[in-house]
């Protein structure tokens, strides 16, 4: 089953809506209740019994295998080694992370390089505190069933498109870069129809998909995927999924700093277990990720296993040089409304090690 890939964008107009949001609501609201919600219930390795403080946490979907760091230090204990009470929610829709997060609604939150990019030009109250996967994942996968193994093969046929500006954006440059006229791609927004209608072959290749979830599942459709990652193609690259807490809390609040710290020391742990044991990995995300075949979960995570691996040093960190290079590109494609200092909208100091 694929995953809805509109969530995947920056969603402009949804992330000025939040910002007129954020800046009149107020900072002490409670949890939201929307979503599925997990908290934790591994028992502690600790001997003795510890008051656990509450921690929420926002997906940016449904669990699924990019998130087994996330759920590896749930089923190892970690948090609770922390002294947290973990919940792991599922969110309404995909600006939920920046609203909340803005607003102090949950403690943390997963989100996407690009919206957080954009919340900072809109002035939200909120700062990237790490990496959960430190690589882009999105690409653009062609039918080899078809007969389709090059970008150029695009030319004259149809692609598949979440409708995301950035997203079609990085794609458009990729397309160039291999020397196809975008003017002769068809590009059909399917949102959530992405898998079916290549599988139908009702277009040539699907954008804005990620290599480990419907890479693998068009594998086993029999489509003979031909994945081509903006990774790989040397054009705008973010990372793909980031934790993003609210700045003004973290130099006001020393406890919910703190708590925040020990959160990412304890998903470094399982981010560090899920690399070292897959097996294990499996198992953590198997009891919430529905909607996959338990062989395709399996493939997912070995699959998901080698994005965790940080291009920039150790768990979390995030290249400062490589966000400016983003949001500067962002800027020259109109995708930003003014300049952004990435330095305004990222803080290292909380991961491990720091």
């Amino acid at each position: 089953m694929a995953r809805h890939r509109g969530r995947l964008g920056i969603g402009i107009a949804a992330v000025a809506a939040v910002a007129l949001v954020a800046g009149c609501g107020s900072g002490n609201s409670s949890a939201g209740s929307s979503g599925q919600q997990t908290s934790g219930t591994q028992t502690s390795s600790a001997e003795t019994p510890q008051k656990l403080e509450p921690f929420t946490v926002l997906l940016d979907w449904f669990p699924n295998p990019d998130h087994i760091s996330l759920y590896t230090a749930q089923h190892e204990g970690y948090y609770k080694d922390a002294g947290l009470d973990v919940t792991l929610q599922s969110p309404s829709n995909s600006t939920d992370a920046l609203k909340m997060v803005s607003l102090g609604q949950v403690d943390l939150a997963i989100s996407y390089e690009p919206q957080i990019i954009n919340a900072n030009a809109l002035g939200l109250d909120l700062v990237a505190v790490g990496a959960l996967i430190p690589n882009p994942l999105t690409s653009i996968i062609l039918s080899g069933k078809q007969g389709f193994s090059t970008l150029k093969d695009l030319e004259g046929r149809k692609l598949g498109s979440t409708g995301d500006p950035v997203t079609n954006g990085v794609f458009n440059a990729m397309l160039t870069k291999a020397g196809v006229d975008v003017k002769k791609v068809s590009v059909i927004s399917l949102d959530q129809g992405l898998v079916p209608a290549i599988v139908a072959g009702q277009v040539a290749g699907v954008s804005g998909v990620y290599a480990n979830i419907e890479g693998v599942q068009l594998r086993d459709e029999g489509i003979k995927p031909v994945i081509f990652s903006a990774k790989d193609a040397g054009v705008g690259q973010s990372d793909e999924l980031i934790m993003i807490a609210q700045k003004s809390k973290l130099a006001s609040d020393a406890g919910y700093k703190d708590r925040v710290k020990k959160f990412l020391d304890a998903l470094a742990k399982g981010d560090a277990k899920s690399q070292e044991n897959p097996e294990l990995a499996v198992t953590s995300i198997t009891p919430v990720a529905k909607g996959y075949d338990a062989a395709q979960l399996v493939e997912m995570v070995d699959a998901t296993i080698p994005f965790l691996k940080n291009p920039d040093g150790g768990f979390g960190v995030i290249s400062k040089d490589r966000w400016q290079q983003f949001a500067d590109w962002m800027l020259g494609e109109k995708l930003l409304e003014k300049k952004v200092d990435v330095s305004n909208v990222l803080d290292m100091s909380l991961l491990p090690g720091k």
